[in-house]
C-alpha cells in the first residue's frame, strides 16, 4: 500500500520524536535560570531522555544521533567537547542492558534504575573533568547535579510517556 506524501511526513515526524525531544532537552539545559550557583548544578535533562528512550524505544535512537546531540549540548553549555556525548552513550548502553528489568515495571522501579545509573555517571563526569582541568574539581556541584537530575526525572519522563503513548502507539 502506497502512502501519500502527507502520511510519509507524518510518519517521519513521529519516528523522529525521540531525537527531537532530546534536542529540546538540550536547549532546556542551556536556558539561563538566574539563580545563584545554578549554573554549576544544571540538571542533565538529556540524560533523562536518553535513559527513557533507550529503555522503551531504542530502535528510534541512533547512536550517531546521541553523539551529535552530546556535542550540541557541549557547544551550548560550554562543557568540554565530547564529554556529554560520552555520558549519553554510557547512559544508552546502561539502559539497554537493563531493558528487561525495567519494561513493564512500576514507575518507581524505572526511577530507581535511573538513580542507580546517575551516581556512577556523575562520578565519571567529575573524574573526567578533573583530568581535563588537571586539578581535582569540587565534588559538591556534581553531587547537587546528580541529586537535582534524579529529582526532576518524573518532570521530564511523564511528558515523554504521554508523547510516546499518543504519537508512537501505532509505530
Amino acid at each position: 500500500m502506497k502512502h501519500t506524501a502527507a502520511q510519509r511526513m507524518d510518519m517521519w515526524a513521529r519516528l523522529s520524536l525521540p531525537v527531537a525531544s532530546l534536542v529540546i532537552l538540550c536547549f532546556l539545559v542551556a536556558v539561563p535560570v538566574g539563580l545563584p550557583g545554578f549554573s554549576n548544578i544544571r540538571p542533565e535533562f538529556a540524560l533523562i531522555g536518553v535513559f527513557y528512550w533507550s529503555v522503551f524505544r531504542d530502535d528510534l535512537l541512533p547512536v550517531l544521533a546521541l553523539f551529535l546531540i552530546g556535542l550540541f549540548q557541549d557547544a551550548l553549555t560550554g562543557a568540554p567537547m565530547g564529554m556529554t556525548s560520552l555520558l549519553l552513550l554510557a547512559a544508552h548502553g546502561f539502559a539497554q542492558t537493563q531493558r528487561k528489568a525495567l519494561v513493564g515495571r512500576p514507575f518507581f522501579i524505572l526511577w530507581t534504575g535511573f538513580a542507580l545509573m546517575m551516581a556512577p555517571l556523575g562520578l565519571a563526569a567529575w573524574l573526567l573533568s578533573s583530568v581535563l582541568e588537571q586539578a581535582v574539581q569540587p565534588l559538591e556541584p556534581v553531587l547537587g547535579q546528580v541529586a537535582l537530575t534524579v529529582a526532576l526525572f518524573p518532570v521530564v519522563v511523564i511528558p515523554l510517556i504521554a508523547a510516546q503513548r499518543t504519537l508512537l502507539k501505532e509505530v
